[in-house]
């Protein structure tokens, strides 16, 4: 920052200058300061601009757009589109984009990329809800503020019509990129057509799975944002920012204001016409569905406030005193018998003395995955994928294989060999693709919390609990083996392994003796603790949540 020049003015609008920065394409930048707030940028456009009426034209709608962007990962834009000396005003100089922070002091942590992914997809929540559309979403545009990751919006944001912006892939791609240049410090590698480049390397597999499929290089293969915020939502560890589920857009805010003028000169025409065709003197003769108003009207009676036909009849008996066939009560459906696949209930009863109740699909129900016809036999829904309660029904010969709806993410039913993630015990688990980082299913258990069972499992590391309050039948432990990048995860002293790579990326995979080229000296569950190898050469790796799990193994040549 330099110090004011002597042509420079000593205040814009509220804000008093106290130097002077770069000039951009825009104008000439100062930081200012406002008598109530921090130090923000001003951003005064060359006279030039100024005076030339299709720049006020443009710079007055991309303001006007900027300012119906809001949420509370949109930072706020002041400006003066109409004065003699137009200025915008942004965030402060002191505060570094994305791009200045990685590029400054590289790829962020695992957390912070969430924190970014999180803002961002808040931040494209509130454009979309604006009713407008990124046109460019760059590091550049992201600030770091202390209170976490904002989108800078002026400049890359237009008003969108239709269904544009509404799950805009191109949008969605680019959210990606950032993150990717987030992640490693770098923008995301061209793929070729037809081709769909891997995650890239990131301690926490979920984020790596879901930029990588932010980038996808079908459009139709991009989550939309109601997807990006339920899995971020899933994975979030406990006390984090949550957000709030993506609202359909009321169609009527994408309607063009010239179309919804015509509608109404066209609707006041018709009513009008409708009017003056009432006033007549034949009022005994009303065409038939039309009230005296001339409004069209509904066949049938109004209800009264007391919930009586605006007649004053009897609520929909014919003239010879039997009831409308239309208002006649049907008969009573079995909701149980009736049931079919997708269809959910709740419980009221107990194990073995069920109680169902059709309700509506959500978290602590049960859905139906399978009904049963023509026995009573429960054992057929053994391999029903996602079965977790069985209830026979003799009255209709059937039985309702059940899956329960849990309501701290899917890997309550993960299987044997299914991968699995979450970011801490008290987290939300969900699958996820087996990859470096994410934990392998060793073995089920279903009715019991009890992790001592998984004791005697070679290469158990971890084991996830998922209670069921009220019904322990329906508690599930699992089992969990670290995916490690390579055998010196699980390696011991003494074990022979095959070492390939260099000695500063090593790759050690287990081995017999007879084949393996070093063997392990020692091992310690710390991560890149050379010392404690002393003069042999060393691996060492460690995943962000559980540094319980890193490790440093030693070798040395057989």
């Amino acid at each position: 920052m330099e110090a004011l020049r002597a042509d420079d003015p000593a205040q814009v609008g509220p804000y008093a200058l106290v130097g002077r920065l770069d000039a951009g394409e825009l104008g000439q930048a100062y930081a200012g300061r406002h008598p109530a707030g921090p130090l923000v940028t001003v951003t005064v456009p060359y006279p030039h601009l100024a005076a030339d009426p299709g720049f006020r034209d443009r710079f007055r709608a991309d303001v006007g757009v900027t300012r119906r962007v809001a949420g509370p990962f949109v930072l706020p834009v002041d400006a003066d589109t109409e004065s003699p000396t137009p200025w915008l005003v942004t965030a402060g100089p002191d505060v570094p984009t994305l791009a200045s922070a990685v590029t400054g002091g590289g790829p962020l942590p695992p957390y912070r990329i969430r924190e970014l992914a999180v803002a961002l997809t808040g931040a494209l929540v509130g454009v979309r809800e604006a009713g407008a559309a990124l046109v460019g979403l760059e590091p550049s545009a992201v600030v770091m503020t202390p209170d976490g990751p904002r989108l800078s919006p002026f400049g890359i944001t237009r008003l969108a019509h239709g269904d544009a912006g509404r799950s805009d892939p191109d949008a969605v791609w680019t959210l990606g990129a950032v993150l990717h240049f987030a992640a490693t410090g770098r923008p995301p590698t061209a793929a070729p057509a037809g081709w769909q480049p891997g995650p890239p390397v990131v301690a926490e597999p979920v984020l790596a799975q879901l930029i990588s499929d932010c980038l996808a290089a079908s459009p139709t293969a991009r989550p939309t944002l109601a997807d990006l915020v339920g899995r971020l939502n899933a994975t979030a560890v406990p006390g984090a920012v949550l957000l709030p589920p993506v609202r359909p857009r009321p169609w009527w805010r994408d309607v063009p204001a010239s179309v919804v003028a015509t509608a109404v000169g066209l609707a006041v025409i018709a009513v009008l016409v409708l009017s003056a065709g009432g006033s007549h003197d034949s009022f005994g003769a009303q065409p038939p569905g039309v009230a005296v108003s001339g409004i069209p009207g509904l066949p049938g009676t109004l209800p009264t406030d007391d919930g009586d036909g605006g007649d004053g009849g009897d609520g929909g008996d014919q003239p010879d005193g039997s009831q409308d066939p239309s208002d006649s009560p049907s008969a009573t459906q079995d909701p149980i018998g009736t049931a079919a696949t997708g269809d959910c209930f709740d419980d009221t009863g107990a194990p073995q003395t069920a109680g169902l109740r059709p309700t509506g699909c959500a978290p602590r129900t049960f859905k139906v995955v399978d009904v049963l016809h023509g026995t009573t036999d429960t054992g057929g829904c053994a391999n029903v994928p996602e079965d977790s309660w069985n209830v026979p029904y003799p009255a209709q010969n059937l039985v309702l294989c059940l899956s329960y709806l849990y309501d701290h993410g899917s890997a309550y039913h993960a299987v044997p060999g299914d991968c699995v993630w979450g970011t801490s015990a008290d987290s939300a688990w969900n699958g996820i693709d087996c990859q470096n980082g994410a934990f392998t299913v060793q073995k089920r258990y279903t009715g019991t919390t009890d992790g001592s069972r998984c004791n005697s499992l070679r290469d158990n590391d971890w084991v996830e609990h998922f209670t069921v309050g009220g019904r322990s039948d329906l508690d599930v432990t699992l089992c969990l083996t670290m995916n490690y990048p390579d055998d010196a995860g699980h390696a011991t002293q003494h074990e022979c392994m095959r070492f390939t790579g260099t000695t500063t990326r090593p790759s050690l995979h287990a081995s017999s003796c007879g084949s393996a080229n070093v063997v392990v000296t020692g091992r310690t569950p710390t991560y890149n603790n050379a010392k404690f190898c002393g003069t042999d050469a060393w691996a060492t790796w460690k995943p962000d949540y559980y540094p319980k799990l890193a490790y440093t193994v030693c070798y040395r040549r057989r």
